[in-house]
């Protein structure tokens, strides 16, 4: 089971590394935050700071997990076409292509480069915020908007097309997937079945489901909403998730989760969590009170027999 920090560098006290990270990046220059379609490309960063590939390849050795920012989000990038355009689409192809092509470069080995877990963070207005999206022409281009012979585009959830579309662009430009590797999102359910999680009436812990995509199976939920001492699941809800969801699991847990420790060793002896990502929230509680509390919860994980 890999325990690692989710955009957030940690300190000397905690036994884990952060996830590396791969930007879909629109900027010029590494100071200038106008975004510009024709400047995109993607950046890797390593705790908190612009990296070069060779950083991120090394980190990937240690921590085979990279987060990939800014998922199909180009409104705000001058001159980007539309989301989900054929263009857009097309473009954010070349740029995953490139980023393997760097890496490998870099010297990752293959061996390593096909066992990259891809965590997607999909920044958008909740897992049921919809894009345009309307059909495929002869040459399999999506169609949208005022391109498309029907006058209204069907809405469909972003968070699921932008699985599906990476999913593609990692197949197209032949990234392996080996050893049962995750491609996914937060708060989403890539098995067969539509499952409910969590505890009634309510099941909070739900995931979205993404089914056909090309992971195919994996559970990924987070133990919070809005993070922070308010704003997490209950333990019972999260355990539910470990109880019921089949292999394999992905988890995000807040600094303030109820009973950490205790989801920590539960994930543990149900082999069947393969990624617990650690998120940085805000609150009362000073950093190095807060390490401290993750060391101790980690440590007790592992000492459960």
């Amino acid at each position: 089971m890999i325990i690692s920090a989710w955009h957030w560098k940690p300190s000397s006290v905690l036994p884990i590394k952060q996830a590396a990270e791969a930007h879909f990046d629109y900027r010029d220059l590494s100071f200038d935050w106008n975004w510009r379609w024709k400047s995109r490309k993607v950046t890797f960063a390593i705790d908190g700071q612009w990296s070069t590939p060779a950083a991120a390849a090394q980190r990937l050795i240690e921590v085979p997990v990279l987060t990939w920012w800014n998922v199909y989000h180009t409104s705000a990038a001058e001159g980007a076409p539309p989301e989900f355009h054929s263009n857009s689409i097309n473009g954010h192809g070349e740029m995953i292509k490139q980023a393997k092509i760097d890496l490998k470069k870099a010297g990752l080995p293959p061996s390593r480069l096909n066992r990259i877990n891809h965590i997607l963070d999909d920044e958008n207005g909740g897992p049921y915020y919809t894009s345009k999206f309307a059909r495929f022409d002869d040459n399999n281009n999506m169609i949208i908007g005022k391109e498309s012979y029907w006058e209204w585009p069907t809405n469909v959830p972003h968070i699921a097309t932008s699985n599906h579309l990476f999913g593609r662009h990692l197949k197209n430009c032949d990234w392996q997937r080996l050893d049962g590797t995750v491609v996914c999102n937060y708060m989403t359910n890539h098995g067969p079945i539509r499952a409910e999680y969590g505890v009634a009436p309510y099941y909070r812990s739900t995931p979205f489901w993404v089914p056909g995509s090309l992971d195919q199976k994996t559970t990924f939920i987070t133990g919070y909403w809005t993070g922070g001492p308010d704003g997490c699941l209950t333990e019972a809800e999260v355990m539910d998730v470990i109880k019921k969801a089949p292999a394999p699991i992905v988890l995000a847990l807040d600094d303030y989760q109820p009973g950490r420790a205790n989801i920590l060793i539960e994930a543990r002896k149900s082999r069947k969590v393969k990624i617990v990502l650690l998120w940085r929230s805000s609150g009362p509680k000073s950093v190095a009170e807060k390490d401290q509390e993750i060391a101790n919860d980690i440590e007790a994980s592992y000492n459960f027999i």
